[in-house]
């Protein structure tokens, strides 16, 4: 992982002025020894309305690109996870004094919940039914979904039952926290449309992702 970070970071891989990738192995064990990941999802029925994609009956997915990917599924999977608020503490602990440092335990920590989501997602596509597949997971303010689709999240699913609540602007705290939908469905459909990369022309895009099998 500190690879990863260096990356991340701007640097190749295990190189990098001596400093940062001081920073980076201290910032490591300090986010690891802080974190406290835990995540909370539920399985709801997704159905096709009027045009509209309906989660849990009654929250329209706001987004022209997953109405797409998520017409074939039958169920989505909403979940909330997070690293805790002790990481947030660690970050905004040295933000004032050490910016620098500050910066580099900020990408550790960004990095280290996007992969406790990648677990997460890992986990409930592992425990689906036989014939049924998954979509890529999707996240309020990617693809044309905007961050308000957070409402719909956290109307879904508990996140207070993690520590996780929302703002005014639909941000999470604590900051080190991320939630998702992931669409289920027959197999073979959704593996046709499951992943909204196919759907779009950005082919630049630095978050384009690589199609399903």
């Amino acid at each position: 992982m500190p690879g990863e970070i260096l990356e991340i970071l701007g640097y190749p891989e295990n190189l990098g002025p001596g400093r940062v990738r001081n920073w980076v192995l201290e910032g490591l064990e300090d986010v690891r020894a802080r974190a406290r990941p835990e995540a909370v999802y539920r399985r709801v029925p997704v159905e096709l309305s009027g045009g509209c994609i309906l989660v849990d009956g009654r929250l329209p997915l706001e987004s022209k690109m997953l109405k797409k990917v998520f017409r074939p599924c039958t169920h989505a999977l909403v979940f909330v996870s997070t690293l805790g608020p002790k990481v947030d503490e660690l970050i905004a602990g040295v933000e004032e004094a050490r910016v620098s440092e500050a910066f580099v335990l900020d990408a550790i920590a960004s990095h280290m919940a996007e992969k406790v989501a990648d677990r997460v997602e890992r986990e409930l596509t592992g425990a689906l039914e036989p014939g049924e597949g998954a979509t890529l997971r999707y996240s309020p303010g990617y693809c044309d979904w905007p961050v308000d689709g957070q409402r719909m999240v956290f109307s879904v699913v508990d996140g207070g039952r993690i520590g996780v609540s929302l703002t005014g602007y639909c941000l999470m705290k604590p900051r080190k926290s991320l939630s998702g939908i992931i669409g289920v469905g027959p197999r073979d459909q959704v593996a046709r449309t499951g992943n909204a990369c196919n759907f779009c022309k950005r082919l630049d895009c630095d978050h384009r992702r690589a199609g399903m099998q």
